[in-house]
């Protein structure tokens, strides 16, 4: 049986800011239908996340700047795009510090990205972040000035922002992130011996550029850098392993934007799938705990396993709201199930306690639902077979799959142990004759097997009563003989005897 009814929601077009970075997903990039649900979800989780100030978690101005400009790429929710704009007005000042202070050289252009998404960044609450931000980037080579030295994953942010913002100095920068390219493959850090890509500085580049495909150089530098990119996803869709770092929503919710826009469509959406995986339901008991925080994504694996199980610490807190306002614009991409919510059990009978194969189908890829009526809740993610432990004794077992928005039933025939009563008609038969033999206690329609002194002399099916009967010859050996039934699974037996003479 099934019950589902689709969210009759609509994301229009898609977007990302990471780290003050923008971006649009080009037309037609997408090759199948995708489903709105996790997106929305995901912003619903995040809005429930903004403190007095109306800054997410606490006051984290970073990822309230990454949500607004996504909520304004997917044309979600103007007055909640208002709000947090408001709240960035309110904390700019002390956001980007004083002109000269080349610490906060960075936050300048992250700002000025996001105020060129959301407002007006020559003059964003009386600040004309365009020409801070130019005062800040050398003149004659383009580099964005930090009190670490090169830095490609911020000066991505400049060149963003500066080539948004029509600003003179946009050529420069960009010049200066192209040149730092690491030979043959992406962005990263050179420490002076040799030349270190990274996929998350190699994205956030990527999506800075996307936006100047026009000119050769561009296009043909980001063709390089993002054949290379597409080489550090792992077979699950993931990106972000190092020796220091997981797999991990933020990476792959960056990589796979920045490949939907230069068109690696099913790149960007095993992407979508994988961050779809690790985002809470807050469904039935497989997620009873983190049932207040559905559509917040984990930053990996671990984070997911203990939210799922004991819910978000307060410590924590703060790492999901990172990952979904980074990762949440690549849900966008998440494709839709295919056919309607099923859930189909095996034929026949199954062993009490043992593990046993349903299939699921109509749960999207990476759609995380709740599969129920086992010993144990058993997590499902997306389409397939998946494996539950049949409870012990003998009856119908109902199993449930529950998703966000539907769920559907099966049952499952399940043979717990048991003792078979076993008769013959006569105590005593004459050799060669038949005597009648019954076996009580079987399940309708079980399969049994009789044997006469260790051999197989009657089998078939009990009636609707769990009752089977048949007339078996004895031989011509006298003396005690044992007759033996064993049902459909071998911990369901009994015996009996007789004597032939």
């Amino acid at each position: 049986m099934t019950t589902r009814v689709r969210r009759a929601l609509s994301l229009v077009g898609a977007g990302a800011l990471t780290a003050g970075l923008t971006v649009a997903l080009p037309a037609g990039a997408a090759h199948a239908a995708t489903d709105p649900a996790p997106a929305a979800a995901g912003v619903a989780w995040l809005a429930a996340q903004r403190g007095d100030d109306g800054l997410l978690g606490a006051s984290d101005v970073t990822s309230t700047m990454d949500f607004a400009v996504g909520l304004v790429r997917t044309e979600q929710s103007p007055e909640l795009v208002d709000e947090l704009r408001a709240a960035v007005d309110e904390v700019l000042a002390e956001t980007i510090g004083a002109p000269q202070d080349v610490n906060n050289n960075t936050k300048v252009a992250a700002a000025t990205a996001f105020y060129s998404y959301v407002g007006d960044p020559r003059d964003a609450s009386g600040v004309d972040l365009v020409s801070r931000l130019e005062s800040h980037v050398d003149d004659a080579t383009g580099q964005l000035t930090t009190a670490w030295g090169v830095d490609y994953f911020n000066q991505s942010s400049a060149v963003l922002a500066l080539d948004r913002s029509e600003s003179p100095e946009a050529a420069a920068a960009t010049e200066f992130l192209l040149d730092g390219r690491c030979a043959d493959s992406g962005w990263g850090y050179d420490d002076g011996t040799a030349c270190h890509p990274d996929a998350d500085t190699t994205a956030v580049a990527l999506i800075a550029l996307s936006e100047q495909l026009d000119d050769e150089r561009v296009a043909a530098e980001t063709a390089e850098a993002a054949a290379w990119l597409k080489t550090q996803q792992a077979a699950d869709g993931s990106f972000g392993h190092t020796d220091f770092t997981p797999y991990n929503a933020n990476s792959t919710g960056l990589a796979g934007w920045a490949l939907a826009q230069l068109g690696e469509a099913d790149a960007a959406r095993a992407a979508a799938v994988w961050v779809r995986a690790h985002q809470l339901t807050g469904v039935g008991p497989c997620e009873q705990a983190a049932s207040s925080d559905a559509g917040a994504i984990a930053h990996n694996d671990a984070d997911l396993a203990a939210a799922a199980r004991d819910g978000i610490a307060d410590f924590e807190r703060s790492i999901f709201v990172r990952a979904a306002a980074q990762a949440l614009p690549v849900l966008t991409l998440a494709p839709a199930a295919e056919g309607e919510l099923s859930l189909v059990g095996a034929r026949g009978f199954v062993r009490a306690g043992s593990a046993t194969k349903v299939t699921v189908t109509g749960v999207a890829p990476g759609e995380r639902a709740c599969l129920t009526g086992g010993k144990a809740a058993v997590t499902v993610t997306g389409s397939g077979q998946a494996t539950v432990t049949t409870k012990a004794g003998t009856g119908v077992r109902t199993l449930t799959l529950a998703t966000a928005d539907g769920s559907a039933t099966t049952t499952v025939s399940v043979l717990g142990k048991a003792k078979l009563k076993v008769k013959a008609a006569k105590k005593t038969v004459t050799k060669g004759k038949k005597v009648k033999v019954t076996v009580t206690g079987l399940a309708a329609s079980e399969k049994v097997k009789v044997q006469l002194r260790g051999k197989k002399v009657a089998k078939g099916k009990a009636n609707a009563k769990g009752k089977f009967a048949a007339k078996v010859k004895v031989g011509k050996k006298t003396g005690k003989a044992k007759l033996t039934a064993v049902g459909q699974v071998a911990n369901r037996k009994g015996s009996a005897k007789f004597r032939v003479r």
